[in-house]
């Protein structure tokens, strides 16, 4: 009798033996001799034989033990024996494998707040997948014999509510406006091409208002490194920190709403009828607040009222994102201009077609601005008729001019009105659209980058500024420098 092949025991003390344990009974002929009994037993140690302790040699003339529990002693020395044999006797001793530990912890990356359940795979086949508890911590157990260990971590995919502010960050990024950490550019590459580009930006932004919602990474979790590697195991590692995030949450919003010390106001203005014999009513839509980088609005409305209702946004470099159902529109803004325009503007318009209009069948629901809930003014009632005869339109010199960046044009007026501003070359060319859309009375600001429209930089030389009011006109004439 002979052990049946090599013994190799990967458990702790005190848990079941996971390898069986074997015995071969053969002739001289090295030939299997079948239906042998052969006796197992403990003989040291304080383990225990779990099942049956006689077994039979199968055809081969092997006998197997199933089932051992080790108990806590260094060693468990099991005897296999078979009265009536030359070598009757074969003893097996049980030694625990001496382990390494790795430990780290795993945290959100703009916070730092513990991640839980988040499994910890090991390239090993010998370990089970471990999850971090919730103070973000996680624990393997790794045999000192592996000269090297690779561990991932992984999580289920969570339902977190990113919001159009994550869509203007990484619209920003990609246009080079700001940068982002290591991290949140992972967050922000929700299209899975590893880069963080326009597109990212849509798909959030689309997402935020419920357009295609299925087509996209948000969501999932992502971590860096999204894996470790260790090498020569001669003693217990804390491994490097595990950031994680979430696809989509590019600011970093996930756990924590502290720091929100931003306040800002979203107003609905006054319902406007620039013709009355169309029906078609206009509610401008107002941001108050500093470093406005995006905005979303959940706008509640009366179907049975209201035969068309769209939401429009004429503000240079902004990108918008608009759905309907269940009588609501759902929108999302996103401005990514470099230099931001006067939010004195309108960033966006409510149109509506009605028989007649009273304000109170329409109201913005909800509004985040740069993800902050924020408070909410409803002015939406009392129609004003739109006049063309404006009695004050002042607009005031470029300035600085000539220029090498960009150049500032103020102008005034005495009441609401659409204002167009373009700039054309000296051959009457147009270069860039700057505005286009609804103002309130006031000052107000027109700006220009020194870029054409297509956003490239505009050559040396002389060009105009005509700022248009209905049927008021101005023209200014700028330089610009390189």
């Amino acid at each position: 009798m002979k052990p049946a092949d090599e013994l190799v025991f990967s458990e702790y003390p005190g848990r079941m033996v996971g390898d069986t344990i074997k015995v071969s009974i053969v002739d001289g002929f090295e030939k299997g001799v079948e239906d042998t009994p052969v006796y197992f037993r403990i003989q040291s140690g304080d383990g225990q034989i779990l099942g049956e302790r006689y077994v039979l040699t199968d055809s081969l003339g092997i006998a197997v033990l199933d089932s051992v529990y080790m108990g806590w002693a260094d060693s468990t020395v099991i005897i296999a024996s078979s009265p009536g044999l030359i070598d009757s006797t074969v003893a097996f001793t049980l030694k625990p494998r001496s382990y390494r530990k790795i430990a780290g912890d795993i945290v959100y990356f703009s916070s730092g707040i513990p991640v839980s359940s988040v499994n910890i795979l090991c390239n090993q086949s010998f370990e089970k997948k471990v999850k971090s508890g919730n103070d973000g911590y996680y624990t393997l157990n790794i045999p000192v014999e592996e000269d090297s260990v690779v561990i991932k971590p992984e999580k289920e995919k969570s339902y977190f509510s990113v919001t159009a502010y994550d869509a203007a960050l990484a619209a920003r990024h990609a246009l080079g406006v700001d940068t982002l950490g290591p991290v949140a550019v992972i967050a922000a590459d929700v299209d899975g091409d590893s880069l963080v580009t326009i597109n990212d930006a849509l798909v959030i932004l689309n997402h935020v208002v419920g357009v295609d919602t299925v087509n996209n990474h948000i969501g999932e979790w992502a971590f860096k490194p999204d894996e470790i590697k260790l090498h020569s195991l001669s003693f217990d590692t804390t491994a490097e920190t595990i950031y994680a995030a979430i696809k989509g949450d590019v600011h970093g919003g996930w756990g924590d709403n502290s720091g929100c010390s931003e306040l800002y106001k979203v107003v609905l203005g006054r319902p406007v009828n620039m013709h009355p014999e169309d029906g078609i009513y206009r509610l401008p839509v107002y941001l108050e607040g500093g470093n406005i980088l995006s905005a979303q609005l959940d706008i509640l409305y009366d179907k049975a009222v209201a035969k068309n209702i769209s939401v429009k946004t004429s503000l240079t470099g902004t990108s918008m994102s608009v759905s309907k159902r269940e009588g609501k529109i759902f929108a999302g803004l996103i401005f990514n201009e470099k230099n931001k325009q006067d939010l004195n503007s309108a960033v966006c318009e409510i149109q509506i077609k009605a028989d007649k209009f009273d304000g109170t069948w329409i109201s913005i629901e909800k509004a985040t601005v740069n993800g902050i809930n924020s408070e909410i003014t409803q002015n939406s009632t009392g129609v004003q008729q739109l006049s063309s005869s404006i009695k004050e339109f002042a607009v005031l010199p470029a300035y600085p001019n000539p220029f090498n960046s960009s150049c500032s044009i103020k102008f005034s007026i005495d009441k609401p009105a659409e204002i167009n501003a373009k700039v054309f070359d000296i051959k009457g060319r147009q270069v860039a659209a700057l505005f286009n859309g609804f103002v309130l009375q006031g000052m107000h600001t027109v700006l220009w980058n020194g870029e054409t429209g297509s956003g490239s930089p505009a050559v040396s030389g002389i060009y105009f500024i005509r700022i248009e009011m209905n049927k008021h006109a101005y023209v200014k004439k700028v330089q610009l420098v390189r």
